[in-house]
């Protein structure tokens, strides 16, 4: 399947929602950010600009190629972030041994909410009706300004902390383009600020949590910095400060499913995986050929990850340990093992993708006992510039 679709808008990000509306059907939503020139502004070097977007549902198939704009929830703030929440009937704390108890997981299928980021400085969360008799449809639960509209202080990214441990409330970070990064806490009908803090001296593009241990966030800058804080200390600066880049670090994404793991992005083009345990050195660095403005690991597929670089298109990378036992001699103490990586390019998609802003991959569907293979994996990316959204699969 390779389909392409139009739109009226130039989209920046695209996010699967975890829960299918039916079997092998998937539901996503699409931010869209988009600059024009004030009207009736005289022309100056510097003309101001409004910033205007919306946020599509949508709808699509692996049986067939159909694809639906199911409903436009907001066109009046740019989107440039946003998040799917599935919130759970009990609220869990992670374990430090036993984890095989959260593969069992109580949730209410039919209230995912989505978070946005927005160009005024706002996060909005939608929560997601699912009519038996009528499209699927987002509705606005609460809005909260990170600053005052006036200011226009723009929210670059964020993050939720539930990507291994599912609770019914969870952590939210978001960063501002003044160079401060937020630490919030969403419940069922609110979000609440508990943290605020000065990260960055340019642009923080992007931050995130390590799904494993949320306490610790990552964010990284037009400074050229890739910093490590501990929310359980203070605020004034970063436990760790790594200045390797040679661009702007523009993505950041734990590993959800190997712990330790964490893939960066950089104008510099270059993917780097760290261990967590050394952040000195990537165990891993990997040119792509376009600056990595989004990284989606597979959900399901511990190797594969799904890159969205810019001007190089979209690729999905096979990540493999170059030797993945080693073993200290008999009566020698053991010390922390790094993983060392090298990667491949094991799928590629660059027609019609003007600056590739965002992608995702689609729910992975359980196959029948009786199939003879697996469902193939759905992808989805949109690229800014030719205003478009592409959907691919991967066997």
């Amino acid at each position: 399947m390779g389909t392409t679709i139009d739109t009226e808008y130039t989209p920046c990000s695209i996010e699967f929602c975890p829960v299918q509306s039916q079997s092998k059907t998937f539901l996503g939503s699409c931010g869209f950010y988009q600059t024009e020139q004030k009207k009736d502004q005289e022309a100056s070097e510097s003309p101001e600009v409004e910033r205007n977007g919306r946020c599509i549902l949508f709808e699509t198939s692996l049986e067939d190629d159909r694809i639906s704009s199911a409903s436009v929830v907001s066109i009046l703030r740019a989107i440039l972030d946003q998040r799917w929440f599935v919130p759970h009937l009990v609220t869990v704390q992670p374990p430090s041994s036993l984890d095989r108890i959260f593969d069992i997981r109580t949730q209410d299928p039919q209230q995912p909410i989505l978070i946005t980021a927005d160009a005024l400085g706002g996060l909005t969360s939608y929560k997601l009706s699912l009519p038996i008799d009528d499209s699927p449809r987002l509705d606005k639960i609460h809005s909260l300004a990170c600053c005052p509209p006036e200011e226009s202080i723009l929210c670059l990214s964020l993050d939720i902390s539930d990507k291994k441990y599912r609770t019914s409330t969870a952590k939210i970070v978001c960063s501002l383009s003044n160079g401060q990064v937020v630490l919030l806490t969403q419940h069922p009908t609110t979000m609440n600020e508990e943290h605020r803090w000065n990260a960055h001296q340019f642009e923080p593009w992007t931050c995130g949590f390590d799904y494993w241990q949320p306490e610790t966030i990552l964010t990284g800058g037009d400074d050229c910095k890739l910093k490590v804080w501990d929310t359980r200390n203070s605020f004034v600066q970063p436990v760790l400060t790594n200045k390797q880049f040679d661009g702007g670090v523009t993505a950041i994404r734990s590993h959800h499913l190997r712990e330790h793991l964490f893939a960066v992005g950089s104008y510099d083009s270059n993917l780097r995986i760290f261990d967590k345990r050394n952040f000195t050195n990537p165990v891993m660095k990997e040119e792509c050929g376009g600056g990595i403005w989004r990284i989606k690991w597979d959900e399901v597929n511990p190797e594969r990850v799904l890159l969205a670089t810019m001007h190089g298109g979209f690729k999905v990378l096979q990540i493999s340990d170059n030797e993945p036992y080693q073993s200290s001699e008999e009566g020698e103490e053991k010390s922390p093992r790094y993983p060392t990586l090298n990667a491949s390019v094991i799928s590629s998609f660059s027609h019609r993708s003007d600056l590739a802003y965002g992608a995702d991959w689609a729910p992975k569907i359980s196959s029948s006992v009786n199939s003879s293979s697996p469902h193939p994996s759905l992808v989805a990316g949109c690229s800014f510039y030719d205003r478009a959204i592409h959907f691919w699969t991967l066997d």
